[in-house]
């Protein structure tokens, strides 16, 4: 499992290493403490397994949501961009986000450019993403059309939970970027203001699904 995460696959020449290390030293103790090495080496790895295993799973059930969201947004000739909030860019530490134009290809759905506002690791599927209330709120242009949607993230740091970026540089709360206003409002609170155009859906990521915001099956009066 340790070959899965960037930076968990710089560790496995070390941990191949200290095998080796751990094989040779129970060899050369007495067989009660052999034996006794041997089950505490094999209750940890049973552990760490299992809780690798889990956040496989809780990626693949994420990955499975995002990807399928987005082929069923593809099928609306009128979708020609779109744009996620926040994107998991990893759940448990298991990676998630990639190249989803690429995956939309893969699957024989239309090749349209999807674009992350945000990156954020989360620690679970079901992981609240989204702070409370409101869990968004529209914006309408003098003419009654939908200009701007504004999502407010709960990024408080803990196990397997991290905003990744952007951020605002240093001495700064605000960044502006093509498809999004970008605003830490404190270390745990981040306010995303996505900016809407003909053609746009936009989707935030929240307790396992991607909830549109702008696009197909979603209106300006969505609270």
């Amino acid at each position: 499992p340790n070959l899965v995460g960037l930076q968990e696959r710089y560790l496995f020449l070390p941990v191949a290493a200290s095998c080796l290390a751990i094989a040779a030293l129970l060899a050369a103790a007495r067989p009660a403490l052999g034996r006794g090495l041997l089950l505490a080496i094999i209750s940890t790895w049973i552990i760490l397994a299992a809780g690798h295993w889990r956040a496989w799973y809780d990626a693949s059930l994420v990955s499975d949501q995002l990807v399928g969201r987005l082929v069923a947004e593809t099928m609306s000739s009128d979708v020609e961009e779109i744009v996620i909030a926040n994107v998991p860019l990893r759940v448990g530490g298991a990676s998630v986000a990639g190249d989803f134009q690429a995956s939309l290809g893969v699957l024989g759905a239309r090749s349209v450019p999807v674009r992350g506002a945000t990156w954020v690791s989360y620690p679970s599927a079901r992981a609240v993403a989204l702070a409370d209330p409101p869990l968004w709120t529209a914006e309408k242009s003098p003419h009654e059309d939908v200009s701007e949607v504004t999502v407010r993230l709960e990024v408080q740091p803990g196990p397997f939970r991290r905003y990744i970026g952007p951020a605002p540089g240093p001495g700064q709360s605000m960044l502006r970027t093509s498809v999004a206003e970008i605003l830490q409002e404190n270390p745990d609170l981040v306010r995303v203001t996505l900016r809407a155009s003909p053609g746009r859906s936009l989707f935030a990521w929240d307790s396992g699904h991607l909830i549109p915001l702008i696009g197909q099956g979603a209106t300006a009066e969505q609270r």
